[in-house]
């Protein structure tokens, strides 16, 4: 067994710490299969670990940025310097969530939401999960229902009797998904929050299919589910009147991380290779998005890093 730094990390106990240098093993083996450093895997994942303690409390620093959509609504947009962004829109007496965040961060990411909204947990709360990596699906508890694709809904199915979820079906990507959910509390939502939206457990032959839209107090989200490129069951959310997109992370604005969101998202391709499931289904995806969206001014805002206006 590999030997890693895990000076700096969450605690854990015998059993979770066994697990996660089980995971280091398998990535590190898979690395050196595949011709890449073995070593750098190992140091990937020292840091990797450090990263999960390191931002609780006062270093969690959220970016936080407020949006006008071409219809009225406003985005709220928020940038944990690890894990996914959380978008919040209001919606009449409701709001909408995008995504939501790992689980060892509830009070942080709390803590910021009750600042922009502070009648956030007295709202009917929709979540909209654009797939189901545990940074975006760390705190489904946070909603009260969750709409998500039908491959992302029966996976979780699958999970709660014991089964893989969506990326545990590769071995690669399993060993990460299993130091992933020791190091961030991870849980599996409970199922009667979760929505299935459409779709069916074929993969899509185009890029994105309509698979079916989700209507809240005068806003209607289409919901269109793509071919797996980064994991299967993701979905890409369409606002057309106000011209807003929510892509998951089918499509990120690199160029607009944080120096945090750069530091911690760069750790994911050194331990696995590549945090997409299929890197050309992933490309044809993101062009499909852009070419659906057409001419007019949209706003789109991504998995991580800061909102993009198009075109």
């Amino acid at each position: 067994m590999q030997i890693v730094d895990m000076s700096g990390w969450p605690p854990l106990d015998e059993s979770a710490r066994r697990e996660v240098l089980e995971s280091i093993d398998a990535l590190a083996g898979e690395a050196a299969r595949q011709g890449r450093d073995a070593a750098a895997v190992i140091e990937a994942a020292a840091s990797f670990g450090r990263a999960f303690e390191r931002y609780h409390g006062a270093a969690f620093a959220a970016r936080v940025t407020r949006w006008d959509a071409a219809g009225g609504a406003v985005v709220r947009l928020i940038e944990p310097p690890a894990g996914c962004s959380l978008c919040l829109i209001e919606a009449g007496d409701s709001v909408v969530m995008i995504d939501s965040g790992f689980r060892c961060y509830r009070d942080e990411l709390l803590g910021v939401i009750r600042e922009e909204l502070p009648d956030f947990e007295k709202r009917c709360r929709v979540m909209l999960l654009t797939h189901a990596d545990i940074d975006h699906c760390g705190l489904i508890e946070l909603a009260d229902e969750v709409w998500m694709s039908k491959k992302c809904a029966e996976a979780f199915g699958e999970e709660r009797r014991g089964g893989p979820n969506l990326r545990e079906r590769e071995p690669v990507q399993a060993a990460y998904e299993r130091m992933i959910k020791r190091l961030s509390g991870y849980r599996t939502p409970p199922a009667e929050k979760l929505r299935a939206i459409g779709g069916t457990e074929a993969r899509c032959e185009e890029p994105l299919r309509l698979i079916g839209c989700v209507g809240l107090d005068g806003l209607s989200f289409e919901a269109w589910e793509g071919r797996g490129g980064h994991v299967a069951g993701e979905c890409v959310f369409v606002e057309r009147t106000q011209r807003i997109a929510f892509t998951g992370d089918v499509y990120c604005n690199l160029k607009a991380y944080s120096p945090e969101q750069a530091a911690f998202n760069a750790l994911a391709p050194r331990l696995m290779g590549s945090v997409d499931a299929d890197r050309a289904a992933a490309n044809a995806e993101r062009r499909a998005i852009f070419g659906m969206l057409g001419e007019s001014a949209w706003r789109i805002f991504g998995g991580h890093g800061g909102m993009r206006e198009w075109p």
